[in-house]
């Protein structure tokens, strides 16, 4: 062998031995470090995205709390004050008024059935005018915002002799009406 084929022999062998180094030590090591950094990188994407639906959820159930503080807070006032109904009266008096039909408004004493779940307070309104305006009244009374059942209704005409009463019309007519509050 010539001096010419050894320096290519090893030359070669160098290169071959520099090059399997060079992958050795540099190459993989810095692919390792890549398939590591980009498997963390997958996963702080995984954990980031799983954070954004958390957030986004968060956001929702704030919005769903706060409606339904809302409806709550709107339940609880559907109730009147059982000891002061003043609220209440002041509705019944007004819309009457509303409506320009004569009011007087009793307390009644109903007994109390098994199955009521609330307490109540129970109101006899005796109302004066047309019948027009005594239908304005209870439509404007079922749309109250307190909680209210009616409990009995009756319907008369004037008669003769209430017209010959000063502050009666002919088309007037006298209704009775119990109500049953729900209270607090």
């Amino acid at each position: 062998m010539t001096i010419i084929k050894k320096q290519i022999i090893l030359i070669t062998a160098s290169c071959v031995l520099f090059t399997l180094f060079f992958f050795l030590f540099f190459i993989f090591p810095a692919i390792k470090i890549i398939k590591n950094d980009s498997l963390r990188l997958i996963e702080l994407k995984k954990s980031l995205v799983v954070l954004d639906n958390q957030a986004s959820n968060i956001e929702s159930m704030k919005i769903s709390c706060q409606v339904a503080s809302e409806d709550l807070e709107k339940s609880a006032n559907i109730f009147i004050n059982q000891e002061v109904p003043v609220g209440l009266i002041r509705f019944v008096e007004d819309e009457a008024d509303r409506v320009n039909l004569d009011i007087s408004i009793s307390p009644v004493s109903l007994k109390k059935i098994d199955d009521d779940i609330w307490p109540f307070v129970s109101f006899r309104l005796n109302l004066l005018g047309s019948y027009i305006n005594f239908m304005r009244f209870f439509e404007r009374i079922e749309t109250y915002p307190f909680l209210i059942e009616i409990q009995d209704l009756v319907i008369n005409k004037v008669t003769v002799r209430e017209l010959a009463q000063e502050g009666y019309g002919k088309n007037d007519v006298i209704v009775t009406l119990t109500i049953r509050a729900f209270g607090k």
